[in-house]
């Protein structure tokens, strides 16, 4: 349809699509990026799509294809995690580091020996029956979160102090105690999960202009799927991967439906949507 058309054929400038289920988006982000290559506006190396699952960059990789043949498959897909993963091991003189990827076994022994040293009697999360280690699954997804949001112990006890309820808010202050523990203890056995990747990224992103610049210089057309999907953190990044472009050449293609999140809980911020809005002088499209 018409809307369909315009976010295809609008190929330069920020672009903003906000597109709810049914409505041909992974179509229309295939279609975007054969007409970029059809149109000779870039090398398919030159064009990064960022996608939230393995199975969708899958299926833009066969859709891009399908369009346009084997030069398709030249394109960078991939989840930013995997696009993380694949600069760390391009630049690993500048990372300086062979870290191991933790599995979930791994995870849970770290934590269970944290538990049985740093939590006394007088924690609230002290059990002297049942499963000792209960918690245990809350205590990694707050991990997670606050690797997520960019929250510290400190940030947490201030935000608490301004609610005016530490007692109210005890067990998850124990909590924030022993998740700091632990990640003490991943870092002294060199182990890293994905959201780790990420922050290792931005760290040298923001730290090394050269990098910075030329991973930058090295996207010509940057895509970004279910972008209300995207994390604090992971905002963060697409901010550093399109910094210092002229307004000319700030070529990036966000698709999300701020009413879809569905990743809320794993640290997403609901307010990406409106701060690219205000970020970027942006054209926005709505398909129905």
């Amino acid at each position: 349809n018409e809307q369909q058309k315009k976010a295809v054929d609008t190929v330069e400038g920020p672009v903003m699509v906000i597109a709810g289920p049914g409505t041909g988006k992974t179509q229309i982000l295939s279609r975007r990026v054969a007409n970029i290559l059809t149109e000779d506006k870039a090398h398919p190396e030159e064009i990064v799509c960022l996608t939230y699952t393995d199975a969708g960059a899958s299926e833009m990789l066969d859709r891009i294809e399908g369009l346009i043949g084997e030069k398709g498959r030249k394109v960078r897909v991939s989840t930013i995690h995997s696009f993380c993963s694949e600069l760390i091991l391009e630049n690993s003189d500048l990372f300086g580091r062979q870290p191991k990827v933790i599995s979930t076994a791994v995870k849970y022994e770290l934590l269970k020996e944290t538990m049985d040293k740093y939590i006394t009697k007088n924690s609230s999360l002290y059990k002297n029956r049942g499963d000792r280690y209960s918690s245990r699954e809350q205590l990694l997804d707050l991990f997670s979160m606050m690797k997520r949001k960019r929250l510290n112990k400190a940030g947490i006890e201030k935000k608490i102090e301004e609610c005016k309820g530490k007692q109210k808010y005890q067990r998850l202050l124990d909590g924030v105690s022993i998740v700091e523990k632990y990640s003490e203890k991943i870092l002294e056995h060199n182990y890293f999960d994905f959201d780790d990747m990420i922050l290792w990224t931005i760290e040298k992103l923001k730290k090394n202009k050269d990098f910075q610049r030329n991973v930058s210089k090295g996207i010509k057309y940057l895509f970004v799927d279910e972008f209300q999907d995207t994390s604090v953190i992971q905002y963060e990044l697409v901010k550093l991967l399109v910094k210092g472009k002229k307004k000319e050449e700030l070529n990036i293609f966000v698709v999300g439906d701020d009413d879809q999140s569905i990743y809320r809980f794993q640290g997403v911020s609901a307010k990406n949507i409106q701060t690219f809005e205000k970020k970027y002088q942006l054209t926005q499209i709505i398909l129905e």
